[in-house]
């Protein structure tokens, strides 16, 4: 086996922080990123919107594997993480970027408290 194909193999092996996305064999897609442009192609809004409306590439599909998520629709199973998701979808459609920049830093800050709980139940059943 030649090297390029190691490496390949090794860029492309999942661990538990991989992002719910690409474990499901999407591109990951920086919304951090996308929202601290200073402006919007028609074009780039449009793709960010349609990201945002699957649970698998919204602002949460970007979120650890790790995190819960229902079978059917690929939700997460935290009614508040999937409250916040919905607000940020709503709010690129309205291209209200600061509603979008607090719901992402919210939706961030849920997965984390979401991922020391699963921490902390693991710990404790040890």
């Amino acid at each position: 086996m030649s090297s390029n194909s190691d490496n390949s193999a090794f860029a492309k092996a999942e661990t538990p922080q991989t992002p719910y996305s690409v474990s499901q064999g999407f591109e990951y897609f920086d919304w951090n990123k996308f929202l601290d442009k200073t402006s919007w192609k028609k074009s780039e809004h449009i793709h960010a919107i349609i990201l945002s409306r699957s649970w698998v590439t919204c602002a949460c599909g970007n979120l650890c594997k790790s995190i819960p998520r229902y079978w059917y629709n690929k939700s997460p199973k935290d009614d508040v993480l999937q409250a916040l998701g919905t607000r940020f979808h709503y709010a690129l459609l309205q291209k209200d970027r600061e509603a979008a920049k607090a719901a992402l830093k919210n939706i961030e800050h849920r997965s984390s408290e979401i991922l020391a709980e699963i921490h902390h139940s693991k710990t404790a059943d040890s």
